[in-house]
């Protein structure tokens, strides 16, 4: 339960490091503390902490488009509502699938997981995201630090290289 609580704290810290916010830092230390959870949790834990990482980030980081489907929209409070939240859920459903894979690999030392593994598979689950039925790529890790010297990176692989970029200096600092 701790461990949940604690992914569903990162999440929350990790929506302050987008835009309005731009607080990137908070970024750094939610990724740190889902990582660190990870490396201590079983499959379905790693899932869960997962799923509520996904919950807190997405729901605060995409309650803006509640004013759109509701204001400029016209859809009636209670769709606009329901839309938003299962967006929510099934958009979550991708970093309960990146905890899940990545807890498959616990016979792995620590060092490739933080370096190796989580940071990779936490970018393919992105750009899954952002492709895979008509795609939803805001909140990708690498918009956070657009406006930090891993921006020089953006010409050559895009925001996924400086959301890959960002997360190994994570992994590495956990």
């Amino acid at each position: 339960m701790i461990k949940i609580l604690i992914a569903t704290v990162a999440g929350g810290l990790n929506a302050f490091a987008f835009a309005p916010f731009g607080w990137w830092p908070l970024g750094m230390l939610g990724m740190a503390l889902l990582f660190s959870v990870w490396l201590i949790s079983t499959p379905r834990e790693s899932m869960l902490s997962g799923l509520f990482f996904g919950l807190s980030l997405f729901g605060i980081g995409i309650s803006w488009m509640y004013i759109s489907l509701n204001t400029y929209g016209g859809m009636p409070p209670s769709i606009a509502g329901f839309s938003i939240l299962l967006g929510i859920v099934v958009i979550s459903l991708y970093p309960a699938l990146c905890g899940w894979i990545q807890s498959l690999f616990s016979g792995w030392n620590f060092t490739l997981r933080l370096t190796i593994l989580m940071p990779s598979l936490w970018i393919l689950i992105e750009w899954l995201r952002g492709w895979l039925f008509t795609g939803f790529p805001w909140l990708s890790t690498g918009y956070a630090y657009l406006d930090t010297p891993l921006s020089n990176f953006a010409p050559i692989g895009g925001v996924y290289l400086v959301g890959y970029l960002a997360l190994l200096s994570i992994g590495s600092l956990v």
